[in-house]
Order: C-alpha cells, then structure tokens, then sequence
C-alpha cells in the first residue's frame, strides 16, 4: 500500500499539536525539564527515598512516544532513497 507523502503544511500542522500537547523535544529546556522530574522520580539513597514506579514508567512512555513521533516526522521529510531511484 503506498500512502501519499504528508505535505510541509500538514507535517507543520501536526508538529504544532505536538507542542500543544507538551513533546518533549521541543525545547531543550522541555527535555531538561522531563529528566529533572525523571531524577526526582527514581529516589535517592542518601535520604532513604524509594522510587516511584509508576511516574518512572509514565515519563519513560512518554520519553517513547514523542521520540517514536519526531522519528516519524522526520522519515517523513527525509528523501527516500529507494523512492528516488524509482523515479529515475
């Protein structure tokens, strides 16, 4: 099945939801921002602290999802070699 290729409006349409919804590697201070919450999540042995799991395993998804996402978008821009070739 071959999908159309996504125009630069519609790629740019779906980057700004994503930063409506809060991805993570839209800024290096949002990225910052998830590892200092990261840090606090994961405890700490000098104040006896344990870790909490389930925020771990939420920030550790979302890290996941946004990076599958600008993954994604950015195959999507990128020439495709074997698309290229084609058309030659």
């Amino acid at each position: 099945m071959n999908m159309a290729k996504p125009s630069k409006k519609d790629i740019q349409k779906e980057i700004n939801s994503k930063k409506v919804d809060g991805n993570i590697f839209n800024t290096p201070m949002d990225l910052r921002h998830w590892a200092v919450t990261l840090i606090g999540y994961l405890g700490d042995n000098k104040t006896n602290t344990l870790p909490n799991t389930m925020k771990v395993d939420e920030l550790i998804n979302k890290f996941v999802i946004d990076y599958n996402y600008n993954f994604t978008m950015l195959s999507e821009t990128l020439p495709n070699k074997e698309t290229e070739e084609e058309e030659e």
